[in-house]
């Protein structure tokens, strides 16, 4: 950045200060001065189409000299084109203050043929007025679109000349430049340093990689809430423009969040740090080059680890390095991502449904609803509790969703006791498909029931958490929700829903049940809200 900050302010002094392309020195009061002075004043001017740089940028210096335009080009007015650099332009249109007469530069030029307008100009010292002449340029190169503009004044004696008429004989006019011919000057230098400025800042920004999933359809993992997410995956594209590449080049990821001071997975707006954190690593691999035509896989090992309580979370890839024909340039790539996601399975399978209630399963109570020679043994539904075995989670983009299984997963908790909820946590996209997998173990001696080929195996398309700022919301239906008036800023949050005193969030994970008896029975999962 500072890099291109001093960029941008070389290329508008070059624009602003004729007297930087015509070898001048420039001690006392000029163009420069004044060019600063309306920036103060009136801030910098918004450019035209006309204003922006038309040529090809190969380098920086593209920007400054084409190499067009030299002073003897029999048509000068290749100088007033947009794909000159603007010291060209500068140097053939505008004077600095020791290059109006005598000057090795023949262009501008003050002839018989240059016609003299006036101006009426304020003596502040004697508190008068009267008619300054100047000189229009309207011809070879700039013209300001036909209607042209002061080139230089007659110098400070005209009003001399003017009040002692025979003073004309003795006072040649000799050029000078003063405020009216500055402000001229800088109603078409500064639209076009500006113009040309956004040009070399879309140059250094060129450079642009693409962030997307890996193949296992997350950025992080982790499922040890104390430990956080101590590594990051994410697959990255060179998209730059022009076919430019990107072959060799430090790689570092950028990772932003700002941290919850309380538990966010709960189902409110919870009080963040204002300021951002942040993490810079090098990517692991020892990679140093961003492909054109296919996506790849960098590894960055997080130190710090992002923490679990982590919002407003936003990755960056930096590629500083060689872009196309240019050494130490630098390419951004930019991605939202979810928030610290839970992904869960809940083995509810303490619990049964039988005839539109929930008992406890394997108890009495339950026993006596299918124990018809009433013996204490179900034998005519299975009602007992059951663990959970070889249980595994599988996360994958949302675009193709693949099923858990023990050769393909994100997550092996392997066995999940009845009655208990096994939590990990992900970072990944917004939308994203969640598979599980897991059998079904026997725990009771009296359950005689063959559960060799039940495996529950299911697959789902669900959402991430999202848990940031939301920046110039137009909707005014959504501002006025938090009183305020369109655009406004809305900080987004998840919404959970109680189950056995747990904050579930349901859009990527699992609850596993027993089967209900009879089949069509009705238990909702709500009446369970405050159960243990």
């Amino acid at each position: 950045l500072m890099k291109m900050g001093a960029a941008t302010e070389f290329q508008l002094r070059m624009g602003l200060t004729p007297s930087h392309t015509r070898d001048d020195g420039h001690l006392f009061y000029n163009y420069e001065n004044y060019a600063e002075s309306f920036i103060n004043q009136n801030g910098v001017p918004t450019p035209t189409s006309a204003d922006y740089f038309g040529g090809t940028i190969n380098n920086i210096a593209s920007l400054i000299d084409t190499n067009q335009y030299d002073g003897d080009n029999p048509d000068p007015n290749i100088a007033v084109r947009s794909d000159i650099g603007l010291s060209e332009y500068t140097n053939a249109n505008f004077f600095s203050e020791d290059t109006i007469i005598n000057s090795d530069f023949p262009y501008p030029q003050i002839t018989q043929q240059t016609p003299i307008v006036e101006r009426t100009i304020t003596n502040n010292l004697w508190n008068t007025t009267y008619p300054r002449q100047y000189y229009l340029k309207n011809c070879c190169g700039e013209t300001n679109e036909g209607q042209g503009y002061l080139l230089a004044a007659v110098d400070y004696l005209d009003y001399w000349r003017q009040q002692y008429p025979l003073l004309s004989f003795t006072l040649p006019k000799i050029p000078v430049l003063d405020d009216n011919v500055y402000k001229d000057y800088a109603s078409l230098l500064l639209p076009r340093a500006v113009g040309y400025s956004a040009g070399l800042l879309n140059y250094f920004f060129r450079g642009s990689i693409e962030i997307s999933l890996p193949d296992s359809g997350v950025y992080a993992t982790t499922d040890d809430p104390n430990l956080g997410f101590t590594t990051i995956t994410l697959q990255a594209r060179n998209n730059t423009p022009n076919n430019e590449e990107m072959p060799d080049g430090s790689i570092e990821l950028v990772v932003k969040y700002r941290l919850a001071l309380e538990d966010p997975f709960q189902s409110k707006a919870v009080l963040t740090t204002e300021d951002f954190y942040y993490i810079v690593v090098q990517e692991s691999n020892g990679i140093r080059s961003i492909p054109r035509n296919t996506s790849l896989d960098l590894t960055f090992d997080l130190n710090p680890a992002i923490p679990l309580y982590a919002t407003d979370v936003y990755l960056q890839i930096v590629y500083n390095g060689k872009l196309g024909n240019e050494d130490g340039a630098v390419a951004v790539g930019f991605k939202d991502i979810s928030e610290p996601t839970p992904v869960d399975l809940f083995n509810n399978m303490d619990k049964i449904c039988l005839n539109g209630t929930w008992y406890d399963a394997g108890s009495a109570e339950a026993i006596a609803q299918v124990d018809t020679n009433q013996n204490g043994i179900a034998d005519e539904w299975d009602v007992y509790a059951h663990d959970l075995s070889d249980a595994y989670l599988k996360v994958s983009p949302s675009g193709s969703p693949m099923p858990a299984s023990p050769q393909d997963y994100t997550f092996d908790p392997y066995t999940v006791p009845a009655g208990t909820l096994y939590r990990a946590y992900i970072l990944g996209d917004i939308q994203l498909g969640y598979g599980d997998y897991a059998k079904v173990a026997i725990l009771d001696a009296n359950d005689f029931w063959i559960h060799d080929n039940a495996v529950f195996q299911w697959l789902m398309t669900g959402s991430t958490i999202k848990n940031q700022v939301d920046y110039n919301v137009e909707s005014q239906e959504e501002c006025a929700k938090v009183g305020a008036d369109a655009p406004c800023d809305i900080r987004s949050y998840p919404v959970f829903y109680t189950f056995r005193n747990r904050n579930i969030w349901g859009r990527a994970g699992f609850i596993l049940d027993n089967p209900k008896y009879p089949p069509d029975a009705d238990c909702p999962w709500e009446l369970l809200q405050d159960a243990e």
